[in-house]
């Protein structure tokens, strides 16, 4: 008999029915956003419109133009026009030169295979690049697989293809840049503005009387202000779940939002000082200090909120004289208001977010060499190349397998297995069962329209109230957004051969596809079930580590050994990154998880990546002898162990060990600062760990 008070037996792990129960039900969660009306009704304007051109001219190839139109107009994740624009182009001239070259394979079937087998593997390579080139990658190659299985008739023909892909794209373009353009992170900006609203009033609350001010601390004022912090997490990560790849945008409002988070600990402990040791001198001089920091928070506000065009940041001020001990925390929290009021000027332009103020400096072994990135993960080490040839396998053995079978529209087997594989076998699952389900239901829905609608200008006006609620419902459920872009699909090809028997063809191709995708994620270079994420982001800590260790050890005098070593180290950093964002993009992508819990996720990336900059920068000033070398010894070791111990909480899913005391400051104020920026995201992500793994 089991004793009183003993814990109970652990609960034995779900079998394949459990695991495919949980499976679907995770698919059918919504996640908690509203639909995305405004991207929607401009993707299918963007795929329509060429259609209906096209219908009044006699022009079928206008169909070509349709597609590139809503592949571009999803292109659009957002941000500055400059950046927008970019993204929006190299889409369309990606797609463009696919559609160009799978039509002039058309007339060879037999190279179809090694052409996708290649096509699909240099694609997917392409997320070395970041997840914007990525996700390019895969839409070029979903036109290469539609253009390779599209009649064509020669060199002219196929040029002709492109030139049509081009027309929708550009079209795409004006609508998303000029006639219509969407604001996708405009409720990110709002939440992230009234962060520093809410913490300019618990500023304001710190000047008053002491009674008054002790009130306001304890729920008034500081209620508000973590409340706010809180709502901008949630809302910055459900936006982000709904863009196929971070823009500069997005990151610059995380670092904004953990920013204000460093203003919000600070004050609270200013306040304690305040509160506790402070005399009347010294709480008038704060008094003063803060209505200046609560005009600056308020400012950064309009900065944020008006995309950058609000009043100029502060100039450097000389400490509060008579604060006492309030003076160094008044004087942090003024330079983080100023570092955000600086950060929030970029929105006007897009430029990068600064790592430090020597940026724009490099050593020459940090000249990007372009193919850089590729060497970088030309290992079996990397998941980027073991999914990347994962990818081109299974959809050479669809290409293959639809050959073989001389399926009908044998091309949708092949784009569900591009777009189902996943790097990770219980992701792909996960996205097999969706587009099933989707394909399914949509079909159903296909099929219905086709039974009793035979009018093509009613069919167009179906696609578009389709393709408009698939994009719609893209951020709320990955089932839902296939149960109508299906019949978005069915209903294009329909409208041109006139063959109303294709939704079942669909139906059937994508359980092919399905199956085939599967079968790749279980025998090419299968990864466990298991979420791998905590062991993933612990290795991006450890190469920051060593990172550190090495610009260190070359600051204390070492030779061309420790550059080499500094080098090396750097490389295996940018793979540890590589690595933990694609476990990320599966977390991201998994329906029905809960925002506040992806956002630990992602400011632990994207401060790793910050640091890596910060530490860089580090290399640089050293390598220009503006600092005392033997200084960044002591403070590396100590930061170095910090980030060990991050990496070992995060595996073992303890709570990370308390932060040591600061070091003391470097008499040098160019060291200064930068040990100060090395040492603030350090403690960015600790706090993100304790999110993740409370005590």
């Amino acid at each position: 008999m089991q004793q009183t008070g003993a814990p109970p037996p652990p609960a034995p792990p779900p079998g394949p029915a459990g695991r495919l129960a949980a499976s679907l039900r995770a698919s059918a969660r919504p996640a908690p956003v509203p639909p995305a009306i405004a991207a929607g009704l401009r993707t299918a304007t963007a795929t329509v419109a060429p259609l209906l051109a096209g219908h009044a001219l006699g022009i079928p190839e206008a169909m070509l133009a349709g597609l590139g139109g809503f592949m571009v107009s999803r292109a659009d994740n957002g941000g500055a026009y400059r950046s927008r624009a970019a993204a929006m182009a190299a889409q369309a001239l990606a797609i463009a030169c696919a559609a160009v070259a799978g039509a002039l394979l058309r007339p060879w079937p037999a190279a179809a295979v090694p052409a996708v087998l290649l096509w699909t593997t240099a694609a997917s390579l392409a997320r070395a690049y970041g997840p914007a080139a990525g996700a390019t990658g895969v839409t070029a190659t979903v036109m290469f697989v539609v253009a390779i299985s599209t009649p064509s008739a020669g060199a002219a023909a196929a040029l002709e293809h492109g030139g049509w892909v081009l027309v929708g794209a550009a079209w795409a373009m004006l609508l998303s840049l000029a006639l219509w353009p969407v604001r996708p992170y405009r409720p990110g900006m709002l939440a992230v503005a009234a962060c520093y609203r809410a913490l300019a009033d618990y500023a304001e609350a710190l000047a008053l009387p002491p009674e008054a001010a002790q009130a306001m601390r304890g729920g008034a004022a500081f209620l508000p202000a973590r409340q706010a912090v809180e709502a901008a997490r949630s809302t910055l990560a459900a936006i982000r779940r709904a863009r196929s790849g971070e823009s500069v945008r997005g990151e610059r409002l995380l670092v904004l939002l953990e920013t204000a988070d460093r203003v919000l600990i600070n004050l609270v402990a200013l306040g304690d000082v305040l509160e506790g040791a402070a005399t009347e001198g010294e709480r008038r001089a704060a008094e003063a200090a803060l209505g200046a920091l609560a005009e600056e928070l308020r400012g950064c506000a309009a900065r944020v909120e008006s995309e950058g065009e609000g009043p100029a940041p502060a100039e450097e001020q000389a400490p509060a004289a008579g604060a006492g001990l309030a003076g160094p925390l008044l004087d942090r929290v003024s330079f983080y208001a100023r570092a955000a009021s600086r950060i929030a000027e970029g929105f006007r332009d897009g430029r990068p977010v600064p790592e430090a103020p020597v940026a724009a400096l490099r050593l020459p072994e940090e000249e990007r060499d372009p193919l850089l990135p590729l060497r970088e993960n030309l290992t079996l080490e990397s998941a980027l190349l073991r999914h990347a040839l994962r990818a081109g396998i299974s959809t050479a053995a669809a290409v293959a397998a639809t050959q073989a079978l001389g399926l009908e529209r044998g091309y949708w087997v092949t784009l569900t297995v591009l777009i189902v594989l996943q790097p990770y076998t219980g992701a792909t699952v996960q996205r097999t069962l969706e587009r099933a389900l989707g394909t399914v239901l949509g079909g159903g829905i296909a099929a219905g329209i086709a039974a009793w609608v035979h009018d093509p200008a009613w069919v167009l006006a179906l696609v578009f109230v389709m393709a408009a609620a698939s994009v719609a419902l893209f951020p709320i459920n990955a089932v839902l957004y296939t149960v109508f872009l299906t019949p978005t699909f069915v209903l294009l090809a329909e409208a041109n051969t006139g063959d109303w028997g294709l939704a079942g063809v669909r139906v059937l191709d994508t359980l092919l596809g399905g199956a085939l995708a599967l079968a790749g994620a279980a025998l090419l270079w299968p990864t466990p079930e298991r979420d791998r994420l905590p062991a993933e982001v612990a290795a991006v800590l450890r190469a920051d580590a060593e990172y550190l260790r090495a610009v260190a050890e070359r600051l204390a005098g070492g030779g061309e050994d420790a550059v080499g070593r500094m080098v090396a180290a750097r490389r295996r950093l940018g793979v540890a990154i590589l690595n933990a964002d694609a476990w990320l993009e599966q977390l991201l992508a998994a329906p029905g998880g809960r925002a506040d819990e992806l956002e630990p996720w992602m400011t632990l990336l994207a401060y790793g990546r910050r640091l890596a900059g910060s530490v860089a920068a580090l290399a640089i000033l050293g390598g220009q002898g503006a600092l005392g070398r033997g200084e960044v010894a002591g403070f590396g070791a100590a930061a170095e162990g910090v980030l060990a111990d991050l990496a070992d909480a995060l595996e073992a899913g303890r709570p990370p060990t308390p932060l040591p005391p600061p070091p003391p400051p470097s008499a040098d104020p160019l060291l200064r600062a930068q040990l100060d920026r090395v040492s603030a995201q350090v403690a960015v992500l600790h706090d993100a760990a304790g999110r993740l793994l409370p005590a």
